[in-house]
């Protein structure tokens, strides 16, 4: 417990002061390699589409889209807070939303993001997880929207994983990023209702999540929800 509420504070910290020019500083120290990038071509750049990622991978994912101006959804609560003064710092784009606590503001604006041809970022185990659970309302988007969803992860070979229930990753300076994109899904073409879709989803998450874990030095309870849940 104490050892959560330093790390806690030290998070706060970083996220409010010391974030924008040490994320720049320690991004232009890493490298990236990219695994099926051939499946972020077909949409990157050129069409818009819905990046889903887990809420843990927020800073490898961000390092690497840098500049993109995909629109993220960030929580609204506490821990969003932290996540949205760090963005602003690194000139990322977000909107202060969450899967589940998704108002109908929230939802328009989205929408009519999407619509102007703008790419949503989401991650659908947030904002309180279960880490690596996806929840549905990413498929309900994707439908209404008609974007569809390409699976991500990104993991540094060294990095911090802070205890937090999402095991919050903060690459190390010099590291390398490991990127990997999954096979792409249009889930209005989909058979089954959104839950069983969102368990397609979340199998795909989790396979090229593993197959990144290999290489990099995850904590040993890293898949441990997973698991409990009987999936990946």
């Amino acid at each position: 417990m104490f050892k959560k509420k330093i790390e806690e504070k030290t998070f706060s910290f970083l996220a409010r002061w010391a974030a924008p020019p040490l994320l720049k500083t320690i991004r232009l120290t890493c490298s990236f390699e990219e695994i099926n990038r051939e499946n972020l071509d077909l949409f990157y750049p050129g069409e818009n589409f819905i990046l889903s990622f887990w809420h843990g991978h927020i800073l490898p994912m961000a390092h690497y889209f840098l500049n993109s101006g995909f629109y993220t959804f960030v929580s609204p609560h506490r821990d969003g807070e932290y996540v949205a003064r760090m963005m602003d710092g690194m000139g990322q784009n977000y909107l202060r939303t969450s899967l589940r606590d998704l108002s109908i503001s929230a939802l328009v604006r989205g929408l009519k993001l999407a619509r102007q041809g703008e790419t949503l970022a989401i991650t659908p185990d947030g904002p309180v997880g279960p880490r690596f659970q996806v929840k549905p309302g990413i498929i309900g988007i994707s439908e209404r929207t008609k974007l569809p969803i390409l699976p991500a992860a990104g993991l540094p070979t060294r990095a911090h994983f802070f205890s937090s229930w999402d095991r919050f990753c903060f690459p190390y300076p010099f590291a390398e990023i490991k990127m990997i994109f999954g096979d792409p899904l249009w889930p209005w073409e989909m058979e089954g209702d959104d839950e069983q879709r969102a368990r397609v989803l979340e199998n795909r998450m989790l396979k090229i999540t593993r197959e990144l874990a290999e290489d990099c030095s995850v904590p040993a309870d890293y898949f441990t929800e997973a698991e409990a849940s009987g999936e990946g």
